[in-house]
């Protein structure tokens, strides 16, 4: 677990429980309530749960935190204030691209560009890889891409497996261009998400 995610939960629960006492110790759907720290991008539902501890549950203070690159869902022990979990629901995806903007294909322009720092919230909320169900290869919510090469077996999508790390498709301009089709295909989903348009099957 994170430091930083723990001092995030750790926080927020001290805003909640500050002079509070529940009525019970049961799990709660709706919230129990809903706090504003300066650290949320909007109200924290808070609520009573259990968490698995082997074969045992132990009761919690579930909290939901939205930040502007991250959504994270912390739990915290409703006994012993502990931090019981946290996770992160944001997956953040690694794509070795040549930049939007950038014309030249010179081998030295490509850079790991980290899908926090080029998603448009607003156009894809959930990131680039989600469209009904998550992806790890690339598909998504605009576009999906696919090598269209004369060789079928060949066709693959890259996948970035459950990181989205596709740096081991960064193209080798040295090689042929059939060498580098799955970093090809990289860069094209990268590129044409920069429009978050209607979905587009395309090929390349």
């Amino acid at each position: 677990m994170a430091s930083d995610d723990s001092v995030i939960v750790h926080d927020t629960r001290r805003s909640v429980t500050s002079g509070i006492k529940f009525d019970n110790t049961q799990p709660t759907n709706p919230p129990l309530l809903q706090i504003t720290p300066e650290i949320a991008k909007q109200p924290v539902p808070v609520r009573r749960a259990y968490v698995q501890n082997g074969s045992n549950l132990k009761l919690v203070y579930s909290y939901q935190l939205k930040q502007t690159a991250h959504w994270y869902h912390g739990h915290v022990n409703a006994v012993t204030g502990e931090v019981e979990a946290v996770n992160d629901w944001t997956a953040n995806a690694i794509y070795p691209v040549i930049p939007v903007g950038v014309a030249s294909t010179d081998a030295g322009l490509i850079m790991n560009v980290n899908s926090a720092d080029v998603v448009l919230a607003k156009a894809s909320p959930q990131g680039w890889h989600k469209a009904g169900v998550s992806f790890t290869d690339t598909r998504g919510n605009n576009v999906y891409a696919i090598p269209n090469t004369a060789d079928p077996a060949k066709n693959v999508r890259p996948d970035g497996g459950a990181t989205l790390d596709f740096t081991p498709f960064a193209p080798d301009f040295t090689k042929s261009a059939d060498r580098y089709t799955a970093g090809g295909t990289v860069q094209l989903f990268y590129a044409l998400n920069h429009g978050a348009r209607p979905v587009i099957p395309v090929r390349v």
